[in-house]
């Protein structure tokens, strides 16, 4: 509550590696199961594929949404975008 936090002590040096050493060892386990496995490999690729795809989709929809109501707004502006009330 009332310790400040110094970077020098050994107490903050041990939480620090133990911690990296627990992400670290949880980060890699699922690389021995790909490695071993080509039908784990083959559906986290896909899984991977699909998501890559439906991020870039999803930008692509926002971007070109927005520039194209952005291009009825800039030729009009005697016309006012009225929000619904909340």
């Amino acid at each position: 509550k009332d310790e400040k936090f110094n970077y020098k002590t050994w107490k903050t040096k041990i939480i620090f590696v133990t911690f990296q050493a627990g992400y670290t060892f949880f980060t890699m386990l699922p690389c021995k199961v790909l490695f071993e496995s080509f039908w784990a490999h083959l559906v986290y690729l896909f899984i991977l594929y699909v998501y890559c795809v439906w991020n870039g989709a999803r930008y692509y929809i926002h971007i070109f949404a927005e520039r194209y109501t952005l291009q009825f707004i800039a030729k009009d502006d005697n016309i006012k975008v009225v929000e619904p009330p909340p």
